[in-house]
C-alpha cells in the first residue's frame, strides 16, 4: 500500500505543481490500491499539499460502484444519495486523518484503470468550452470520451458511467465546460499520457503557454455573465473568495481559455445559468468552500 500511496503523491505533486493543470483545490487524482480500496485526494484540499500522510481519503471503490450501477439501473441517483453511498463506503485507516473524499469519487471507482487524474487543464478547457471542441477532440483523438457537461458530483458521474458503456476502456475523457481525465495502470505511463494530451492540443491549436501575470482582459461582470467551468462558480465569482489568490488563480485561467478560443478561431461555450445556480447551492461544493478557506 506505501507504494501506492507513494505514486499517489507523486502523480499530485507533479500536476499540483503547474497552474495551468489544476487552480486552487480544483482536480482530483486516484490510485487503486486493491479490488476494493483505493485512495483519492480529500475534498477541498489542494493537489500539490497532498503527502504520505494527509490530503487523501479511502474508500472501498467496489461499493461505490456498486451504488452507482443500482441508481443508474432504476433511475433514481441525486447528489444527497450518491453523496450518502459515498460516505458509508469511506473507511477510516490506522496512521491516517478521516477525510473526506472527493466529490467526484464516483468516475474514479468507474474507470478499470489504477491511477486516474482528473485535472483542470487549460489546454484541454479551450476545447472543452468551444462550439468547435468535440469535432477537434475527435480528430486528435480517435478512441477518447467526449462528456456532455454535467454538474459535478453525481451528474458527471452518470455521464461518465454512460459513456463508458461505448467505450469500457477509454484512457482520455473530455468534460465539456469542466476537465480532463486521463487514466492507465503505470504511474509514469499515466502522467505522460496527460502530458501527451494536453501538448497535442496546444500544438494543434497554436496557443501560447498560460501565463498567470498576463494582464486579464475581462471585467469581473462580464465573468458573472458567463460561466466557463463550475471552479469559476465556486471560487471565481464568490464573494467569500472576492480577493483571494484562489480567485486570482481562477480569473487567469477563465482569461487564458477565452482568450485561446478566440485567438483560435472558435465560438465559445458557457454554462447555462440554471447549472450556475445549482452548483453554487451544492452542499459538497459549499463544503469545499469551507476546507478552502482554513
Amino acid at each position: 500500500m506505501k507504494q501506492k500511496i507513494a505514486d499517489l503523491v507523486f502523480l499530485s505533486r507533479k500536476i499540483g505543481a503547474r497552474l495551468d493543470y489544476v487552480q486552487g483545490g480544483g482536480g482530483n487524482i486516484s490510485v487503486k490500491i486493491s479490488n476494493d480500496l483505493m485512495a483519492i485526494k480529500a475534498s477541498g484540499y489542494e493537489l500539490k499539499n497532498v503527502t504520505e500522510n494527509d490530503g487523501f481519503a479511502f474508500v472501498n471503490h467496489a461499493a461505490v460502484n456498486e451504488a452507482i450501477y443500482k441508481f443508474c439501473a432504476e433511475n433514481n441517483g441525486d447528489d444527497q444519495k450518491f453523496s450518502a453511498a459515498v460516505k458509508s463506503a469511506t473507511l477510516v485507516k490506522e496512521g491516517y486523518p478521516a477525510l473526506r473524499p472527493s466529490m467526484e469519487t464516483g468516475f474514479h471507482s468507474l474507470l478499470p484503470f489504477t491511477y486516474v487524474v482528473h485535472s483542470h487543464s487549460l489546454y484541454a478547457g479551450i476545447l472543452n468550452c468551444a462550439e468547435q471542441g468535440e469535432k477537434i477532440a475527435r480528430e486528435l483523438f480517435p478512441q477518447m470520451l467526449w462528456i456532455e457537461y454535467k454538474n459535478p458530483g453525481w451528474q458527471v458521474t452518470e455521464g461518465v458511467f454512460e459513456g463508458l458503456r461505448q467505450n469500457r476502456h477509454a484512457q482520455i475523457i473530455f468534460l465539456k465546460n469542466h476537465g480532463l481525465i486521463v487514466a492507465g495502470n503505470d504511474v509514469n505511463e499515466t502522467l505522460e499520457l496527460h502530458e501527451e494530451v494536453t501538448q497535442k492540443v496546444q500544438n494543434f491549436l497554436k496557443v501560447p503557454s498560460f501565463k498567470f501575470d498576463e494582464a486579464q482582459i475581462f471585467s469581473n461582470s462580464f465573468m458573472r455573465q458567463n460561466v466557463l467551468f463550475p471552479d469559476q462558480i465556486v471560487f471565481g465569482i464568490s464573494e467569500e473568495f472576492a480577493q483571494s489568490e484562489i480567485a486570482k488563480h481562477i480569473f487567469a485561467a477563465y482569461s487564458y481559455i477565452l482568450r485561446s478560443v478566440g485567438q483560435s478561431g472558435l465560438d465559445p461555450v458557457f454554462i447555462a445559468q440554471e447549472n450556475v445556480d445549482f452548483v453554487a447551492n451544492m452542499e459538497s461544493e459549499k463544503y469545499r468552500k469551507e476546507v478552502a478557506k482554513k
